[in-house]
């Protein structure tokens, strides 16, 4: 561990700066017979890539900054598609593109067993003893660093089950299993959701869910242990302060806050879902310095929930807008939200998709992106049965859907994405029928 965490400077200063329904298909083939060794693989051309300032890291929420947003395209209703048979059914699904046709794909299945495969020019290769294995159910994140394919858990010393590592600034940092922060395995600070994502900027500092809280006994994401307080922290100079605190039986019900700058002013806002059990869910829109900017409405009823997706240009005329899904448990509504005044207002409304499995920590099960290749952004979800996707568009008249494509199996893992230099995109989806498919640009 030593020498990879003495290169920590120099290699985060690279990933700051590089930032009609179809019929059936035929099951997947066997594994594929070529085995590549690690020395093969090449990263050409990222530093082309001017739009992605993270672009050499791959996350299972897709960017630092929890957002879902990805500003690039796919045709994918139409998109050729290699599916790949897999030893047990995917959990995580991560993909990186390397170069202007060839990407890489790894699959963590439910018992922690790691995967790990090539796709170039179409055809695909067993990457043999890549990664090590990972604790059943742990989310992965994967990093190019210095001409090195990087399973970023692999760098931590006490392994967080329901959480991963991240680079920041010049920093590795993790979260250990009693929410404490670690900067270069040295405690940071305390009093933080054990299982919040560490969301970070281009400056390096860090976004995270703090004073973990049981009063409100929902329990839909793995344990009923929710954040009462956001803490927005500078890892370069050591500072930090607790904005948005909830008090009595008020939570953040999430793992990490969306952090992104919603109107374009080039500042970030802070969204994330509040809960309690006399009102159910409603968003909550904050500056960084914690003022409270502009709310939604609350469900009415406790025990439901909303699922905070992305902030992207879905309007009609480029307008951000949010996405989210109301009651993704029970008949799954999308919602687009525009900002009015001191009000997160719905503009949009689309029933019968879902975001989550309910004791599931992964939030990961949908992507904004423009995925039909028609330049506008698009919120892609699979259907309550999970055994389709989705691409959802806002409409002047509301929200309409463009098509819904049909899974050889039910949708097990997140919704992942591979970007390309040239702006294009790669999905990649884990199936319960012990299937990685993968959709080319």
């Amino acid at each position: 561990m030593a020498p990879m965490l003495s290169k920590l400077p120099m290699l985060i200063l690279f990933l700051m700066l590089s930032t009609c329904t179809p019929t059936a298909e035929p099951p997947a083939s066997e594994l594929p017979e070529a085995i590549l060794e690690i020395s093969e693989l090449t990263g050409e051309d990222w530093e082309q890539n001017s739009e992605a300032p993270f672009f050499p890291l791959a996350l299972t929420m897709h960017n630092p900054d929890g957002n879902r947003y990805i500003p690039g395209s796919i045709d994918l209703a139409n998109a050729e598609h290699i599916d790949i048979a897999l030893e047990g059914m995917p959990q995580w699904i991560l993909g990186m593109g390397l170069g202007p046709d060839q990407s890489i794909w790894l699959a963590v299945l439910e018992d922690g067993q790691v995967q790990s495969f090539l796709i170039k020019s179409g055809k695909v290769s067993q990457v043999s003893g890549l990664f090590e294995n990972l604790a059943a159910g742990q989310p992965p994140a994967m990093a190019w660093v210095e001409g090195e394919l990087v399973l970023i858990n692999s760098l931590e010393e006490t392994a967080n089950p329901n959480n991963h590592p991240v680079f920041v600034g010049s920093r590795f940092a993790s979260m250990d299993s009693q929410g404490r922060l670690s900067l270069d395995n040295e405690i940071y600070a305390k009093g933080f959701l054990p299982d919040s994502r560490i969301l970070f900027d281009e400056s390096g500092r860090i976004l995270l869910l703090s004073s973990p809280s049981s009063a409100y006994q929902h329990g839909i994401m793995g344990d009923a242990i929710e954040a009462q307080a956001l803490s927005l922290l500078d890892s370069v100079n050591d500072f930090g302060n607790a904005i948005g605190v909830l008090n009595g039986a008020r939570v953040y019900e999430a793992i990490a806050p969306i952090w992104a700058d919603l109107d374009q002013d080039g500042q970030r806002e802070i969204l994330v879902t509040a809960s309690d059990a006399n009102e159910g869910a409603q968003l909550m829109l904050y500056s960084e310095d914690g003022e409270l900017l502009a709310i939604s409405s609350a469900i009415g009823q406790g025990y439901r929930w909303r699922n905070q997706m992305a902030i992207a240009p879905f309007g009609p005329n480029g307008e951000w807008e949010i996405a989210d899904v109301l009651t993704p448990h029970i008949g799954g509504v999308v919602e687009f939200f525009s900002w009015q005044a001191n009000e997160l207002r719905v503009v949009a409304q689309l029933p019968g998709y879902t975001s989550h499995v309910i004791g599931s920590r992964n939030l990961d099960l949908g992507l904004a992106a423009d995925v039909n290749a028609d330049g506008r952004v698009e919120l892609l979800l699979p259907t309550q049965r999970l055994d389709q996707l989705a691409a959802i568009q806002r409409s002047e008249s509301g929200a309409e859907i463009l098509w819904e494509l049909s899974l050889p199996g039910r949708l097990s893992s997140n919704i992942a994405s591979a970007r390309f230099a040239n702006g294009t995109l790669a999905i990649g989806v884990g199936l319960d029928a012990e299937i990685l498919r993968v959709w080319l640009p």
